[in-house]
């Protein structure tokens, strides 16, 4: 099982809280889905905010995402030099127990000075993510997950920067089993087929569902998931701010489109 957490905004406490669950006691490693900061003044807010806390309490690997808050303050672009990749990117893929996991960098809050750049960026990685879609790694896997901290949820809520990316290489039937955001400060998940969406915001759960071949769940603010995987089917748990379990769905592999 892996551990999802985002949108803490330099709570320390609230991660101290998360990581003394028993989901985090049992997970093979966690996630931390962007917006761990509120603003990037520079790099020592990043050990402030919640890396100090976490390599205190916890001894176990992480994976760490770009949010839009990362993005904002004098120092925006620390998270680059702390945790990109050797190509200087935020986007990128690891696989654990036959499950191919994807992460986006589409979620800054780029400078509109300089819309050519984040153009360019963007279409680095949709090119990128041609190639990912081709590899033999990404095909023969048996589950394949889409994390971005901006999630595709509904239509009307912004993300369509996102949809920009993976349009027509991720949105087929059968190619992507599972996405996971967060950004939205609410609980929230759709189902493949239906135009409701459930979780515990009302004003969200009034926008229509994105009309998408695999369910999206989106992590609740200061609050935890819990993504398991018994067999051929991928469990998600989902946890309120208070370690309250509030929900859980889950998703069976899709064999005959495995190929």
């Amino acid at each position: 099982s892996l551990l999802i957490t985002s949108d803490l905004h330099c709570r320390t406490r609230e991660l101290l809280r998360i990581l003394r669950t028993p989901e985090a006691e049992t997970a093979d490693f966690g996630i931390l889905l962007g917006d761990m900061v509120t603003a990037s003044p520079g790099r020592r807010i990043y050990y402030d905010g919640f890396l100090d806390a976490m390599l205190r309490e916890w001894r176990k690997p992480f994976v760490i995402t770009t949010g839009n808050h990362e993005f904002r303050g004098c120092g925006a672009g620390a998270w680059f030099d702390l945790f990109a990749g050797r190509d200087g990117s935020g986007y990128f893929t690891f696989s654990h127990a036959g499950v191919f996991f994807i992460v986006l960098d589409v979620a800054g809050d780029y400078n509109p000075a300089l819309p050519e750049l984040e153009k360019a960026y963007r279409d680095r990685q949709r090119e990128w993510l041609r190639t990912v879609a081709a590899s033999g790694e990404f095909l023969h896997a048996d589950f394949r997950v889409l994390l971005s901290h901006e999630a595709l949820i509904s239509p009307e809520l912004g993300s369509h920067a996102v949809f920009g990316v993976i349009d027509g290489i991720l949105t087929g039937p059968g190619v992507i089993d599972l996405m996971i955001g967060g950004h939205e400060h609410c609980y929230c998940r759709s189902t493949p087929g239906q135009k409701a969406l459930h979780g515990n915001s009302p004003k969200l759960c009034r926008y229509p569902a994105w009309a998408l071949p695999f369910p999206v769940v989106l992590n609740d603010y200061c609050a935890h998931l819990e993504l398991s995987r018994q067999g051929d089917v991928l469990t998600v748990r989902a946890f309120d701010s208070t370690g309250k379990n509030i929900d859980s769905f889950s998703v069976a592999q899709a064999v005959q489109n495995k190929t």
